[in-house]
């Protein structure tokens, strides 16, 4: 992947100064990297954040439970809202 060079940083002239070549403001990717797969980058990377959030409140709401803390049946209440939550 490569990326064009800035306005007035030599190379082939692709600014103001340049030889003739149209202006271009826009990243020209040679490897054709499009919307659609950075769509998909975006769904898979809140994917992740979806699990590791619900692994992290499963894992506090299950060691409340276990020792039996006071609060152990409000955070089980949260873990299942949460988690119905993001799976939605």
């Amino acid at each position: 992947m490569r990326r064009r060079e800035r306005k007035g940083e030599g190379g082939r002239g692709r600014g103001r100064e340049g030889g003739g070549e149209s202006e271009c403001w826009h990243f020209d990717y040679s490897c054709g990297f499009c919307t659609d797969e950075q769509f998909l980058l975006k769904r898979v990377a809140d994917s992740a954040i979806d699990l590791y959030s619900m692994a992290v409140v499963l894992s506090r709401a299950s060691r409340s439970l276990i020792q039996a803390h006071p609060t152990a049946q409000h955070e089980k209440l949260l873990c299942e809202t949460w988690c119905i939550e993001v799976c939605v």
